[in-house]
């Protein structure tokens, strides 16, 4: 080999100072952008004042996995602090990134992990969650029957990032909607 012929790398050569100094600046975006994903405490604080007592909500922002959790007594509680089965809204801290969709908030039915017996709960709940899930873009992961990532609408989501808090409100309000009737009625008819 005589010369590097390949054109990203040449370019990656030529900036390489200045693609390591913008790729510094990584963990301070995460920062900044798990500051923001805080504020939506605001959001659960105000849900637990105006629930009504059919609902409960709890919520846990100083773990690595903050999240606001949405559920029914009847749901039934874990033995830890959080309930068995609930509508949540979660995210990844360490790995938080609004401009991919594996990084982004999650929604979706989510199940306590350390519950005995929680892989036969989650294959009751994907099976009961699935026709409407995939209509409205629901996947499944390991601890959520149903599950939807949340990047931002907006590419430049920063300029408002309002327009973003909304959009994560409307999407765990529509989760809530769609799955809480679904997991109330397969709960009753496995613990009859």
């Amino acid at each position: 080999m005589k010369r590097i012929e390949d054109e990203r790398i040449q370019f990656f050569l030529r900036h390489h100072k200045l693609i390591r100094q913008w790729a510094a600046i990584e963990p301070e975006a995460r920062k900044v952008i798990n500051e923001f994903l805080q504020t939506l405490g605001d959001f659960a604080k105000d849900q637990q004042n105006s629930a009504p007592d059919s609902w409960k909500i709890c919520w846990d922002f100083n773990s690595s996995w903050p999240r606001i959790l949405r559920f029914l007594p009847e749901w039934g509680e874990s033995e830890g602090t959080l309930p068995r089965v609930s509508i949540g809204l979660e995210w990844y801290k360490p790995s938080v990134d609004l401009l991919s969709p594996t990084g982004s908030p999650y929604v979706g039915v989510r199940i306590d992990p350390n519950l005995q017996g929680s892989r036969i709960l989650h294959d009751r709940l994907q099976q009961s969650c699935q026709h409407c899930a995939q209509g409205y873009g629901f996947g499944s992961e390991r601890w959520w029957p149903a599950f939807k990532s949340i990047p931002p609408s907006d590419e430049e989501f920063w300029k408002d990032l309002d327009a973003y808090r909304a959009q994560l409100d409307k999407e765990f309000e529509q989760a809530w909607e769609l799955f809480a009737p679904i997991v109330s009625q397969t709960l009753r008819a496995s613990n009859p």
